[in-house]
């Protein structure tokens, strides 16, 4: 069994080491990866019940598995948030699963995930601070493999984690981790509300728009967010899958 106040000791002594240029929470990721013995991972903000958008990744797998979630709607970094798992009274410590084995949780997601990235397992911890949800930490390992840490360990590196964007912000909430992120969410609310406008229909319908735009293209929400921003992307009933 590992020593949770072990991992969160590597965690402070590793961010000891942080060089000036690079930022918080990639040094945060980073860390955190290379402690729990994944292969790659990411953080995203979010105080909702869905991630705004990754922070930072790790590699181009992890963007990806981020990328999807944001796009599709679902997955297990939804899931976390939208359950407040890890929040007060909560013991489960986040989900754990082999994405070659969930079959029918996330429809969309998990056949998706897994041509992109292959039958990886994937780790999702919550970052909270004081009973507020800053985001997750999402980390994937190998088909067999999985963290070098028992749950209370990782619920425990997590909530230091959690602690150590918040202090680049002098206590304030996470703002400055989140600023980014949440940039991006304010755009594809934006453009949502434009698609809104186009077609005629509700909000949800209208980001399920985006979102299919950005899985048929291969892109992000917010890629395809700020080309409707930019009027370069145009949906009406002539073209209700856009047009360039």
């Amino acid at each position: 069994m590992s020593d949770p106040t072990l991992l969160a000791a590597r965690l402070d002594s590793g961010l000891s080491e942080r060089r000036p240029e690079e930022p918080v929470a990639e040094a945060v990721c980073r860390l955190c990866v290379e402690i729990l013995g994944a292969d790659g991972g990411y953080i995203a903000v979010g105080d909702g019940p869905e991630p705004d958008g990754p922070v930072y990744a790790t590699d181009e797998r992890a963007t990806r598995i981020a990328d999807l979630e944001l796009a599709l709607g679902e997955g297990p970094a939804h899931t976390t948030l939208d359950e407040g798992r890890g929040l007060a009274g909560d013991t489960t410590a986040g989900l754990a699963v082999d994405l070659a084995t969930v079959s029918a949780r996330w429809p969309l997601f998990l056949p998706a995930a897994i041509s992109a990235v292959g039958q990886v397992r994937v780790h999702v911890l919550p970052l909270v601070h004081r009973h507020r949800r800053l985001g997750v930490l999402t980390t994937y390992y190998s088909e067999g493999a999985g963290p070098r840490a028992d749950r209370p360990s990782a619920r425990a590196l997590a909530d230091r984690a959690g602690e150590a964007l918040v202090a680049q912000d002098d206590g304030g909430a996470g703002d400055v981790v989140a600023d980014e992120a949440h940039e991006a969410r304010a755009a594809v609310d934006r453009a949502t509300g434009m698609v809104v406008g186009q077609l005629g229909i509700p909000a949800s319908a209208a980001l399920a728009v985006l979102r299919a735009r950005a899985f048929a293209d291969d892109e992000t929400v917010l890629a395809v967010a700020r080309e409707v921003l930019a009027r370069r992307l145009v949906f009406d009933d002539r073209h209700p899958r856009g047009s360039r």
